[in-house]
């Protein structure tokens, strides 16, 4: 990650304050430009949990350098150590001309992301899926990053796409959906008319100990 315009300040001890601001990263490194000529400067990483001047604590520090008849400037400075929120460099330049720093770059260690699958078994990356959340993984708070910066990431070299035999749309799973319950209604519906029909016979059935109706009972049964 390379910040650039940093605001920086030397105050009335001749110190310069490089503010780095928000970075929330566990740093291995980070490397100075610097726009002047020729210096040689102790300089200290400071950092603090919040972005208050008197929260912030030294957590390294290195000497950076430029001299006549140098390739490269020694600009690299350690920053080993766990994961800081707010980070600013304190560079006292005592005589000399206030020093220029025009951005640096910061570097943490790397982070895979392992996916272990069971013995026999495989992930696959499945997409496509409207109305699917997408899966959230604690490495993306750890190492937020801009979508301008994953492009310019390797890209992973994947097998050709297949369909998904299982996927249903959102809306073909909303009707699936209906088309059971109408089912189901169906079937008790179906089951309180047998229900009540059972019930009709046999309010109509004799008493197991009845007699035999008479023919004065035949005659007022079809009277009625």
């Amino acid at each position: 990650m390379t910040l650039r315009k940093l605001p920086q300040r030397q105050d009335e001890k001749k110190i310069t304050w490089v503010e780095l601001g928000e970075t929330n990263l566990p740093l291995v490194e980070m490397e100075l430009t610097v726009a002047n000529a020729y210096f040689h400067r102790v300089t200290t990483v400071q950092a603090a949990s919040e972005n208050n001047p008197a929260a912030f604590r030294d957590v390294a520090n290195g000497t950076i350098y430029r001299f006549p008849g140098m390739n490269r400037a020694q600009t690299v400075l350690p920053a080993n150590g766990p994961q800081h929120r707010w980070l600013r460099l304190r560079i006292p330049d005592n005589d000399s001309p206030p020093l220029t720093v025009e951005s640096v770059i910061l570097r943490w260690p790397r982070q895979n992301l392992y996916f272990v699958p069971e013995p026999g078994r495989r992930y696959e990356l499945r997409f496509g899926g409207t109305g699917v959340a997408a899966p959230v993984y604690d490495l993306a708070v750890l190492l937020p990053t801009e979508p301008s910066k994953l492009r310019g990431l390797t890209m992973w070299q994947l097998g050709e796409p297949r369909l998904n035999s299982l996927y249903r749309p959102l809306a073909e799973e909303q009707a699936g959906r209906w088309g059971t319950v109408a089912f189901y209604a169906v079937l008790l519906l179906l089951a309180a008319g047998v229900a009540f029909w059972l019930y009709r016979l046999a309010r109509n059935l004799p008493p197991p100990n009845a007699s035999p109706p008479t023919e004065q009972d035949r005659n007022e049964h079809d009277k009625a």
